[in-house]
């Protein structure tokens, strides 16, 4: 009896360890399955995005980038030099950003990588052909070709920072400066732009007709910095310089005019819009007349009205939204942004068929939220709305006009941009999405589509403020309560498998 006892004792433990050995050899076959699924996904450059925001995710604005003329019908390759270094905390992200872009075109795209400090010879070669110095992080986008001459290779050629790919906001109260949000695909499609395009476009920032204020200036520093960067060039200069450059630019800058303009400076910017391949950018302060020039304005179907928009008594911001349908803007549509500092009203004739007969299409692009009026009353202390004289339906804050023309049966367009609002522009007034809406309209105006809509995408940081009671609970959970728990759970098995 004793015998059979230990011989059906031996067997049941045979049969336990045999089991135990099954399911190990299980797991290992299961890591060693996703293991190889990884791989050949990695291979195959087939990735699914589970990060928040889509963050390897490339927008659509850069798949038309790479579908568009400029890379469709080209036969030679262009060269993607990432120089930075080995241990640089973004180099995995980047990494893995850089291979949704190469995923795009294989065949066009070359990307490589170097560290500057452990491949000197490279870097040296590097150096040499672009005349560089590797003070910081770079990336190096070089899109020319055999044909290029000597002078225009240097235009074909961007390189900027990796610094460059976050966007950064000081904090007064710490005295220090933070990464707010995530750029590189706003950086590297506009600078890729660029690169294949060479010559730049240029716009003319009217310095005579437009603000003297410090901080909007600062602003438009910034912005001159970054559309240089995108391969369009600003030139600062005077009305009476339109002639001179035989109204040869792109696109026609006017920041909030204090003076009005005298005849002969609206028959200048007239010839200029009657041209083709014509766009002015025009933002107001609702504190000036500018009598002359708004009329100019409303011959084109934008009438800017003389009042202030309110709301209980608050002028010095306005929420609004942007409600632009138009095909190449419409990632914006829906977007609600507070807009700091004084703004006015305009009032649009979208329907006007005298301004149809002129080939020209007024359409609203941002709208004030209920709630606010346009107050036509100064001093606007303790104003209450008057149905009368006030404004209280259709309190547009921008406008854009599309004039159509035809030039060799292609049928093209200038633009008209009118804000009724310049206040919101100062430093640390302007939010991420009014900038990025400002780059948008500026790069529709020089006819660059392909780039309007991409948005920056926020460093998400998130922060839970507990109790120390709160914490001591967390910290007794999970460093008493919680491994106990799994011994005790592990000894009742042990002990249930023992009986």
């Amino acid at each position: 009896m004793f015998h059979l006892f230990s011989s059906s004792l031996l067997a049941g433990r045979r049969k336990l360890r045999q089991r135990q050995r099954i399911r190990f050899l299980q797991l290992i076959g299961v890591i060693i399955l996703a293991a190889v699924i990884n791989t050949t996904l990695y291979q195959l450059g087939l990735m699914i995005d589970l990060k928040a925001h889509s963050r390897f995710k490339l927008d659509s604005i850069t798949q038309q980038v790479f579908n568009s003329a400029l890379i469709a019908n080209r036969d030679q390759p262009i060269n993607i030099i990432v120089a930075i270094r080995y241990n640089h905390p973004q180099i995995t992200h980047l990494k893995l950003f850089l291979r949704s872009y190469k995923k795009l075109n294989s065949d066009i795209l070359n990307i490589s990588w170097i560290d500057p400090v452990k491949e000197p010879n490279k870097a040296l070669q590097i150096k040499t052909k672009y005349g560089i110095d590797f003070h910081d992080d770079l990336i190096i986008i070089d899109a020319q070709t055999e044909d290029d001459s000597n002078a225009a290779k240097s235009k074909h050629v961007r390189i900027f920072s990796i610094k460059d790919l976050m966007v950064y906001t000081k904090d007064s109260e710490k005295n220090r400066i933070l990464p707010t949000a995530y750029r590189e695909e706003d950086m590297i499609t506009s600078q890729l732009m660029g690169a294949l395009e060479g010559t730049p476009k240029k716009l003319l920032f009217l310095k005579d007709k437009s603000t003297s204020d410090v901080k909007i200036n600062q602003t438009l520093e910034v912005l001159r910095t970054r559309l240089e960067r995108e391969n369009i060039k600003w030139i600062t200069g005077y009305i009476e310089d339109l002639p001179t450059l035989n109204y040869d630019v792109d696109a026609v800058l006017l920041i909030s005019p204090e003076l009005d303009f005298s005849n002969a400076d609206l028959d200048i910017l007239q010839t200029y819009w009657n041209k083709p391949y014509s766009s002015i950018l025009v933002t107001l302060n609702p504190r000036y007349p500018l009598s002359r020039f708004k009329a100019f304005l409303r011959e084109q179907g934008v009438r800017a009205r003389s009042d202030i928009l309110v709301q209980n008594n608050e002028l010095n911001q306005v929420k609004a939204f942007f409600v632009d349908e138009d095909v190449h803007s419409s990632a914006f549509k829906g977007i609600t942004s507070t807009f700091r500092g004084l703004s006015g009203s305009l009032d649009i004739y979208n329907n006007d068929p005298k301004l149809q007969l002129k080939q020209l299409y007024p359409q609203p692009l941002i709208k004030a939220a209920k709630g606010y009026w346009g107050e036509t009353t100064l001093p606007i202390a303790n104003a209450r709305f008057d149905i009368g004289e006030d404004y209280a339906e259709n309190l547009y804050m921008a406008a854009k006009v599309e004039r159509r023309y035809e030039i060799n049966n292609e049928e093209l367009s200038s633009y008209l941009f009118v804000f009724s609002t310049t206040d919101f522009m100062a430093v640390n007034q302007l939010s991420l999405e009014q900038g990025h809406y400002l780059l948008s309209v500026i790069n529709e105006m020089v006819n660059r589509y392909e780039l309007i809509g991409i948005r920056q995408t926020p460093l998400v940081i998130s922060q839970l403020d507990l109790s120390q009671a709160q914490l001591d609970l967390i910290n007794l959970t999970w460093l008493v309560i919680f491994p106990f728990g799994i011994l005790l759970v592990g000894f009742m098995v042990w002990l249930t498998r023992r009986r």
